[in-house]
């Protein structure tokens, strides 16, 4: 006997599905880091102006 993908029998989404989803976690994850990354600089810049007035 053959043995089928797992996803055949519904246990796991179908391979398209899968990797659909983890491009968009991926997507995620880099959006949230670089908004983070945007906080980081400005907090920077504003902190630098507030000392040198």
């Amino acid at each position: 006997m053959i043995r089928q993908p797992r996803w055949k029998y519904g246990k796991l989404p179908p391979p398209d599905v899968a990797a659909a989803a983890k491009a968009k976690v991926e997507v995620m994850r880099t959006t949230k880091s670089a908004t983070m990354t945007v906080w980081i600089v400005l907090f920077i810049i504003l902190s630098s102006l507030e000392f040198s007035v």
